[in-house]
């Protein structure tokens, strides 16, 4: 009976749960064997299978803690993905554009500065959270972030055979600039916080935290319909 309430409570928001990262992995699996086919030497077919890990980890959040991340975020994390892991690395887009990784951390130290917001607003008493305590955060966490995707790229790297990092070109230098990117970001979304929090009355980061508060604190289907039973 627990698993049947499981099952109805994940499959109530399918269409929007499930069903943007099956579609994606489609179009990603035709992708993969056009490049399996041809064989062409300038793509990374790895690159796509990391892809994938990464499209389905809301879908996972969503199934294992019933965490609803918040609709603009799940859209933004398919794009970053997509641009980075399938069009930049997968079908080797830095060829074209020498400073695309450049480009794509920086925007994602910038961006990670919102992943800090989204896990200090699952919190009841956000209002009442130091602005230093929320700068510091965000900041720090997106080096934590960077960190732990830099150990993932090498990881995956070593099992699968993949370049992710460049060490055979590059050494560690661009792990490092890679860092230092995510750092510039984030310290660009501090900056911007506190403009925002000192100037103009928090008028941007409330607008974005509404955004990021949908679905937050959602409860899961099953104990739902147990208040509602107890209600009764």
């Amino acid at each position: 009976m627990k698993f049947k309430q499981w099952l109805i409570g994940r499959l109530k928001n399918w269409k929007e749960e499930y069903l943007p990262p099956l579609i994606i992995t489609a179009v990603a699996i035709i992708i993969y064997i056009i490049l399996d086919v041809t064989a062409v030497s300038w793509a990374s077919k790895e690159q796509i299978v990391y892809y994938l890990m990464i499209i389905w980890i809301p879908a996972l959040f969503y199934t294992v803690f019933y965490l609803r991340l918040p609709p603009v975020f799940k859209i933004g994390a398919y794009t970053f993905a997509t641009c980075s892991n399938l069009i930049a690395t997968g079908l080797n887009i830095y060829a074209f554009i020498p400073y695309f990784d450049t480009i794509l951390h920086t925007l994602f130290g910038y961006l990670g500065g919102y992943i800090g917001m989204l896990v200090l607003l699952k919190k009841d008493d956000y209002d009442k959270v130091s602005l230093f305590t929320k700068v510091f955060f965000c900041f720090a966490l997106v080096g934590c972030v960077g960190v732990l995707w830099e150990v993932c790229e090498y990881t995956l790297d070593s099992l699968f055979g993949g370049n992710s990092q460049h060490a055979v070109e590059t050494g560690v230098l661009d792990t490092m600039q890679d860092q230092f990117c995510n750092l510039t970001g984030a310290l660009v979304f501090v900056i911007h916080y506190l403009i925002d929090y000192l100037f103009v009355d928090r008028k941007y980061m409330n607008k974005i935290a509404s955004l990021l508060s949908v679905h937050l604190h959602d409860k899961p289907f099953y104990k739902e319909e147990l208040g509602n039973n107890i209600e009764r």
